[in-house]
């Protein structure tokens, strides 16, 4: 189902942007751990970007 598919994305996306604004409140130093799950974050966010774009993508 694309419905349920696109959602559970959202919802990633959601948590992680959640995770994304907590991390940032720490003020980490470059090459700590909490900078290294930063750019993670970042990462996973990107990758759930283009996911959820080409859904829409394909449903237009």
């Amino acid at each position: 189902n694309p419905d349920s598919v696109f959602q559970f994305y959202y919802e990633t996306l959601q948590f992680t942007s959640m995770m994304l604004a907590k991390i940032k409140k720490l003020q980490s130093c470059p090459g700590s751990t909490e900078f290294k799950l930063l750019i993670l974050c970042l990462k996973c966010q990107s990758l759930l970007n283009v996911k959820l774009y080409s859904l829409k993508i394909k449903e237009i």
